[in-house]
């Protein structure tokens, strides 16, 4: 079977939930199926190098026209150039996130993750907001042969949003990289003194990770956090906030300048993928109080590496984390600081929701999901 995959967005991606499923799917797809032929669409300008895993297999080939992306969607639309499908001549192509695809004769597979831009168009940018209209994931969303989703929760949303119907859609939850996990031998313990030393975390730290975009919530996260350091029994407590900066990051700069515990906050940018392991086996607790998700990654990863977590009560996070976790209304400050200070006071709750999380996130694996989406593919055919 011939499987084209439209992976043109991971050219120039960063850090981010998106990134992370087509990445570790498509790794795992490959490793898994070595009879099948992957035709992975890598086209783009400027874009990153294509990681080695693909490179290397006998099974994958690159597609890459070095074209802008803006130039190849238009001209393949109207012009049928260049032609994908003669190209390729897939069986099946399948795209892992939502992005312009212009076939005529092949079935087409689409993963669609949220539909946030519809619930919440204001927590977006104009690019971004424009961007998601150009896509139009109503139209594609009716076209495709199939969809999957990462939660019932974005399945109900295509269904009340666009009237698609149920058995059109199918449900496949993510894995969690086995990078994510509790540190325990002596080699993992010491590179884990190492990094506390670098960077500079030698008190004990609540963390928040992941992009700096208004959805997140972030500014409830450092309101809550000043609220608890007005007590005595939080003096040496410290905010670690880690990711990327994204639209309004000004706004999480100024509600961390007004904080009278600025100097209790701490900015990681420098975080490489790799490291994100010994920030959340150092953190204390995950604060994770998103108004809107898909799926969510990092509490997941933060369960995974034996650390409890408070997480928004709305979307698709209930769903994905039930009773492993701390839920809060992401709108009541109220709510995120109490659950901070029973965490924080009360540790046989934190290790009772260290246990129940890797307990929960062992539901959540790429092995599992690689080969239902792989079934999903082969019946389209």
């Amino acid at each position: 079977m011939n499987i084209l995959i439209d992976v043109r967005f991971l050219g120039k991606e960063t850090m981010s939930g998106v990134g992370e499923y087509a990445s570790s799917l498509i790794a795992e797809l490959i490793k898994s199926s070595p009879e099948q032929n992957f035709k992975l669409l890598y086209n783009g300008w400027h874009k990153n190098p294509p990681p080695f895993l693909w490179t290397e297999r006998k099974n994958v080939e690159i597609i890459d026209w070095n074209l802008p992306n803006k130039f190849f969607n238009l001209s393949s639309k109207i012009f049928n150039w260049p032609n994908i499908e003669k190209i390729a001549r897939p069986n099946i192509a399948f795209s892992p996130h939502l992005q312009s695809l212009s076939l005529k004769n092949t079935p087409h597979v689409l993963t669609i993750h949220d539909l946030s831009f519809l619930h919440y168009p204001s927590f977006f940018s104009k690019s971004q907001r424009l961007w998601h209209f150009l896509q139009n994931c109503r139209a594609q969303s009716k076209k495709a042969s199939h969809i999957i989703t990462d939660s019932e929760f974005t399945k109900s949303d295509l269904i009340d949003f666009f009237k698609i119907p149920p058995e059109k859609i199918s449900v496949v939850y993510p894995g969690i990289n086995s990078s994510f996990r509790f540190l325990q031998t002596e080699k993992e313990k010491e590179d884990l003194n190492k990094f506390v030393k670098k960077q500079n975390l030698f008190n004990p730290y609540l963390l928040y990770l992941g992009s700096f975009e208004p959805r997140k919530n972030i500014s409830a996260v450092i309101r809550a956090f000043n609220e608890v350091k007005k007590e005595k029994d939080f003096s040496e407590l410290e905010l670690v906030l880690a990711g990327s900066k994204e639209w309004l990051f000004d706004e999480v700069r100024r509600e961390i300048f007004s904080s009278p515990f600025r100097n209790f906050i701490k900015i990681k940018n420098n975080i490489i993928p790799s490291e994100r392991v010994f920030l959340y086996n150092e953190a204390k607790a995950f604060l994770y109080p998103s108004f809107f998700e898909g799926f969510g990654f990092p509490p997941l990863e933060a369960q995974s590496c034996g650390i409890p977590v408070i997480a928004g009560n709305r979307s698709s996070l209930p769903e994905i984390l039930g009773d492993s976790a701390i839920l809060v209304d992401p709108w009541k400050i109220s709510e995120l600081t109490f659950a901070i200070k029973k965490i924080m006071l009360e540790k046989n709750l934190s290790e009772d929701l260290k246990k129940r999380g890797l307990e929960n996130v062992k539901k959540f694996n790429w092995t599992f999901s690689a080969s239902k989406i792989l079934k999903i593919l082969s019946s389209q055919i």
